[in-house]
């Protein structure tokens, strides 16, 4: 014996199952979303040139640095920075306010400690509130010594080495949407069969 439902009562059934994906799909969206990691800020190649010579690597938007109003400071900084015992430096970045440029000053516990490697003035390097949010924006900044000589001229190169290089999803949105896929799968083969 065989029961057929009406017409109408299949594609209720239809519906139904329709409606489902859609919540499944919906709910999975939502979830990969909220549990996708946030991808780190970019990290920036800062190679300094002319009567001082110094590379190193920053994110764009330096995590918790030392801020006033006039300056904002990232310390330890490992580089290629001559003068300094062990390359690892502070980095004080200045706003336009205080003449804008740079200071490199070598780290406590160095020998020596504490001394002024360079001290320039120029651009302000960082946009944003120093105390809140400073982000550094590609580009070429030329810079003067800080001394009323002004006799060393540096230039600054502030550079994305990522720049162009299309985004590689990280592998916890590769495991979301695996996952997002196997649920999707799982309710389509759940279908039930027509009842004849």
């Amino acid at each position: 014996m065989t029961i057929e439902l009406p017409k109408r009562g299949r594609f209720r059934l239809l519906q139904g199952e329709i409606a489902m994906l859609k919540l499944v799909s919906f709910a999975v969206a939502g979830f990969s979303l909220a549990l996708a990691a946030p991808s780190a800020a970019a990290t920036y190649l800062f190679e300094l040139t002319g009567d001082y010579t110094a590379s190193w690597e920053m994110d764009s938007n330096p995590y918790d640095p030392f801020a006033t109003g006039g300056y904002f400071e990232i310390q330890p900084v490992l580089g290629s920075f001559p003068g300094s015992a062990f390359n690892v430096v502070i980095l004080r970045f200045w706003t336009e306010f205080e003449g804008g440029g740079l200071t490199i000053t070598s780290r406590l516990g160095e020998v020596p400690s504490g001394i002024v490697l360079l001290e320039t003035v120029g651009a302000q390097l960082f946009t944003g509130d120093p105390q809140v949010a400073p982000v550094f924006a590609p580009g070429v900044f030329e810079l003067k010594d800080f001394y009323l000589s002004q006799t060393g001229k540096y230039t600054l190169t502030i550079s994305d080495p990522d720049a162009g290089t299309p985004a590689i999803p990280e592998p916890a949105s590769w495991a979301m949407m695996i996952a997002g896929f196997g649920l999707v799968g799982g309710v389509l083969r759940r279908r039930r069969p027509a009842i004849a």
